[in-house]
């Protein structure tokens, strides 16, 4: 059986906002809140939140970024959000 990492589909998501934020042009800035808060939704709904606390308020900082037209503060935290996930497992 294969286990999902604690914050899995957290990191997944703030993955996509990034590679999204490197676009030259950012075509849909609510939609890529949605997606933040959207993943830090499912990961409390899942009872994540605890595990990750670090990525997750990154991941909410970054969204609030967004929400007000800061992309260069999202991707900021976005990329300190990936920094404090520890290493995937690969066993």
């Amino acid at each position: 059986m294969v286990v999902a990492e604690p914050g899995a589909r957290l990191r997944d998501g703030i993955e996509a906002v990034l590679r999204e934020l490197d676009q030259p042009v950012v075509d849909d800035v609510n939609r890529l809140t949605g997606t933040l808060r959207g993943c830090l939704a499912q990961t409390a709904a899942l009872g994540e939140t605890c595990q990750v606390p670090g990525p997750a308020e990154a991941a909410r900082i970054a969204a609030q970024d967004l929400s007000m037209g800061r992309l260069d503060d999202a991707r900021l935290a976005l990329t300190q959000a990936l920094g404090l996930f520890g290493p995937l497992r690969t066993s």
